[in-house]
């Protein structure tokens, strides 16, 4: 599960990149690991977690997250999340969601802080992840573009609507007049 806050909890202290590896994710850990080996030569320690790497399918990591951190505008990776915009910080989060892959992506107000190229990007990115979305998001366009399943729960009801939201709309009218 990768949760995506409204407003981001990042530590201050942090460069970028140490946030990013930051977590619980193995294949993350095991890349923190494998750089910290490199970086103090410990030959015995970089053949262990190569294998670690391998068994883990772990290599291409670091590509995909210097792809998503491109995307998401985030270059100087040694600056202090202290010193990044609110935007940034926003970014930041994200990417550090993103890189996760997790299997349900709950989303607080995805959009807030991103300018339209960053939502655009978005949209692209999460219509071809496998994950499963759980939204919070007044942003009716997003909506329109991402979703292709509504549910909606009034009275104690749930109601499921296969389209996007305005195929939502139409239907939800329909369903109230009938």
């Amino acid at each position: 599960v990768g949760y995506f806050e409204q407003i981001p909890k990042l530590n201050p202290n942090h460069t970028v990149i140490e946030e990013i590896f930051e977590s619980e994710n193995e294949k993350l850990k095991t890349v923190k690991a494998f750089e910290l080996a490199v970086t103090h030569n410990n030959q015995e320690e970089i053949a262990e977690i190569s294998a670690k790497m391998d068994e883990l399918n772990a290599w291409d990591i670091e590509f995909e997250i210097k792809q998503i951190l491109t995307q998401l505008k985030i270059t100087f990776l040694e600056q202090k999340v202290s010193e990044l915009s609110g935007g940034q910080k926003k970014r930041l989060a994200l990417a550090k969601v993103l890189i996760n892959k997790p299997d349900l992506l709950i989303l607080d107000e995805p959009t807030n802080h991103l300018d339209l190229e960053m939502i655009e990007w978005l949209e692209t990115y999460l219509a071809k992840t496998k994950s499963t979305l759980l939204m919070v998001t007044h942003d009716r366009y997003f909506l329109d573009r991402v979703c292709n399943e509504i549910i909606e729960m009034e009275d104690n009801q749930i109601y499921r609507y296969q389209g996007n939201y305005s195929y939502f709309l139409e239907k939800r009218e329909q369903r109230i007049e009938m």
